[in-house]
């Protein structure tokens, strides 16, 4: 009985250990009144890029989010802060083990033969995957006052159904530590 008890214990501390992870690595200015700041624009004042799929989709997670948390959209030149993200790439390291082994055996003419070889596999595969970085810039002085990198990385090969739900998740997970506490 009381073994089960340890169990029951043992088993919701594990459960809220887990929970307690944060989905971002945050950081941010420390000394910043955030609550001066309410009225963002998206992406730098100064540039006009051409806008990738997953740019869109960011934007738009953006700005709902940033709506829940009662700020406003506002033109560059009108707006507190500029909401700045990017796609940083992340290198995963994946180490191939083991080695193949082989023997064989062999007779042709009178001859006989016997062989042993070993073979390593290569030992190491790099994977390029991306994670998203989002910043807040102080529009007066230019400077980044927050910001948060992602945990988990980008889909590449889901619908975009899957990737829209996916960013709009990754973007609340971030500012949801936004303005710092």
């Amino acid at each position: 009985m009381m073994s089960r008890y340890i169990g029951v214990i043992f088993l919701y501390l594990i459960v809220l250990t887990g929970c307690s992870i944060k989905p971002a690595v945050i950081d941010y200015q420390p000394g910043i009144s955030f609550s001066e700041f309410q009225l963002y624009a998206l992406g730098p004042a100064h540039t006009k890029v051409e806008k990738s799929l997953n740019d869109v989709r960011i934007e738009k997670a953006l700005e709902w989010t940033m709506s829940q948390k009662n700020y406003q959209k506002m033109t560059h030149k009108k707006a507190d802060m500029w909401l700045i993200w990017k796609e940083k790439p992340e290198i995963e390291t994946r180490h191939r083990t083991g080695f193949g082994f082989g023997f064989g055996y062999g007779m042709e003419y009178g001859r006989t033969g016997l062989g042993v070889s070993m073979v390593s596999h290569p030992p190491v595969q790099k994977i390029v995957r991306e994670v998203l970085v989002l910043e807040i810039v102080d529009s007066k002085t230019s400077k980044v006052m927050w910001s948060a990198e992602s945990k988990k990385l980008l889909l590449k090969d889901g619908t975009p159904t899957a990737r829209e739900r996916q960013i709009r998740q990754i973007v609340r997970d971030m500012l949801y530590y936004f303005p710092p506490q």
